[in-house]
C-alpha cells in the first residue's frame, strides 16, 4: 500500500506519516502474535501515537474555535 494511500482516521491519526507508524506496528504485532510473543509494548506503543494524534486534532479544533469567536 502506498504512503499517500494511507486513510490517517481509518487508523487513529491525523496525518499520513502517523498512519503508516500506526500500519508497521499492526503488522509487528500480527507476527509477534503469530510467533506466541506479547504485543504489549507494541500495543502501547500504538496507543500513544493515537493519543497524541488525538491531542493535536483537539489542540487544532480549540485553535478554530478561538478564531472562529475572533479572539
Amino acid at each position: 500500500m502506498p504512503f499517500f494511500e494511507l486513510d490517517p482516521e481509518k487508523f487513529g491519526a491525523d496525518n499520513p506519516r502517523d498512519a503508516a507508524r500506526l500500519f508497521r506496528l499492526c503488522a509487528k504485532a500480527t507476527r509477534l502474535e503469530q510467533a506466541g510473543r506479547s504485543t504489549t509494548a507494541v500495543e502501547q506503543e500504538m496507543e500513544r501515537i493515537q493519543e497524541d494524534s488525538r491531542l493535536r486534532a483537539e489542540a487544532r479544533q480549540a485553535e478554530r474555535d478561538a478564531q472562529r469567536r475572533g479572539r
